[in-house]
């Protein structure tokens, strides 16, 4: 298909929207940590408990999730999600200070952000873009998902400041989450369209996948490799939501402050995800590369928190803000590793699913040993935090060593002009 550049960037930025919309939800303590405990009476642990419920429920659907959207057109899944997921939003803003029934709403809602929106989601950015542009065209996602985030959660806190009172006001953010979920949906169905498919492999996508395909993707070296590398980049994306209360705590800034940085840290600083695009497709010529020194640098800024003097508010909130540049631009290149590794297009939602299922697992106990640490030792819990967020990057760096040497090997023998590697190229490698 003819690359239509603005219909490109329209369709980019509906599923930025939709992205940036959805993960406000069961992601809402990164920026309302404090808030959010006091308007539900949670506590530490609690919160973490949420997060581990939403990632249950993902965690049990990302493969059949990935395996429909191998079979239904984006155009359908990802607005019901959305709608879907507004709904619940409006139904937290009246129990959220039952544990139980918040704990259901988290795991509906990953119904809604998990299953198959979020293969349904990676796929269309796959194949809005070529081979060669992978890089690129996750980064410039990411981007265009962090302004719509920021923008949305600028206005959570801008709600939250209508009201008298601190619950009230979280109260009032939450249905304004809904609401930008439903116009997210309607967004998105009137600019993206499902023929948009600039991606040389998009040719096999006529093919229905079979189960045969589905085992297949669970046996690939190639997918697994980037699934051990996002589990990195995840947990460095999850710790980086306990700088808040680390801030708070022991440097001393205060809450409002801290709820508004976190806005820019987490949505404002994806701007690193086109970077690291960037980064991987012109500087290092691949992502696997850029991997390697993506989770180097990690390991490096988040040890450096444990050295910070308390008080020094300063510094810590500088490294704060370079350690979210390297995570976005880290996390981002994972993805784009699918077409370096010709992964067929084919299966590419099923791939992407497994992916995201292996690589978002620390949400699954991470939040819960966070929060209890805290509990437990206070200011020096952060201290094992950090030092945990480290030791994992330093043990991916290995791991993309291997992607590297796969990479060299797959296109080596790849024959010029084919969409991806051949069966017996990804056997070789197992």
């Amino acid at each position: 298909m003819k690359k239509n550049n603005l219909m490109r960037l329209l369709a980019l930025i509906s599923l930025g929207f939709a992205y940036g919309s959805i993960y406000l939800l069961p992601y809402m303590k990164s920026v309302f940590y404090k808030p959010m405990i006091a308007a539900t009476g949670f506590n530490n642990a609690q919160l973490g408990m949420m997060v581990t419920m939403y990632t249950i429920g993902t965690t049990l659907t990302y493969l059949p999730g990935g395996w429909l959207a191998d079979k239904v057109k984006p155009r359908y899944i990802i607005p019901v999600c959305l709608v879907c997921n507004g709904l619940l939003c409006f139904a937290f803003k009246f129990v959220c200070t039952n544990f139980h029934l918040s704990m259901l709403i988290w795991l509906l809602s990953a119904l809604c952000g998990g299953f198959a929106f979020w293969p349904a989601l990676l796929k269309s950015i796959r194949l809005l873009g070529s081979r060669e542009e992978q890089g690129r065209i996750y980064g410039l996602f990411e981007g265009v998902n962090g302004l719509a985030s920021l923008l949305g959660s600028a206005l959570m806190v801008y709600v939250s400041t209508w009201f008298a009172n601190e619950v009230a006001g979280f109260q009032g953010a939450v249905v304004a989450m809904g609401i930008l979920c439903i116009l997210a949906a309607v967004f998105f169905w009137f600019t993206f369209n499902d023929q948009m498919t600039y991606n040389e492999d998009a040719a096999e996508e006529e093919g229905q996948i079979q189960l045969r395909d589905f085992v297949r993707v669970l046996t690939m070296p190639t997918v697994w490799v980037p699934a051990l590398l996002l589990f990195g980049g995840v947990t460095m994306f999850g710790t980086m939501g306990y700088m808040n209360p680390f801030l708070i705590d022991k440097m001393g800034v205060a809450a409002v402050s801290v709820a508004f940085m976190s806005s820019i840290r987490d949505y404002g600083c994806r701007v690193g995800g086109f970077g690291g695009g960037w980064l991987a497709d012109k500087v290092f010529k691949s992502s696997a590369k850029w991997q390697v020194v993506a989770h180097l640098l990690n390991a490096g800024l988040i040890l450096a928190f444990i050295f910070i003097p308390a008080g020094n508010q300063v510094l810590s909130i500088s490294l704060m803000f370079l350690f979210a540049l390297v995570t976005y631009a880290n996390r981002v290149t994972t993805y784009s590793m699918l077409s370096e590794l010709r992964v067929p297009a084919k299966v590419a939602a099923t791939a992407l699913a497994l992916v995201t299922l292996i690589g978002y697992s620390p949400d699954f106990f991470i939040h819960i040993m966070y929060g209890n640490w805290i509990d437990q030792y206070g200011v020096a819990g952060f201290d094992k935090i950090f030092l945990y967020a480290a030791a994992v990057g330093v043990a991916c760096v290995p791991i993309a060593l291997i992607g590297v040497m796969m990479s060299k090997k797959i296109n080596k023998q790849a024959v010029p002009g084919t969409p991806a590697a051949t069966d017996e190229t990804q056997a070789d490698l197992a």
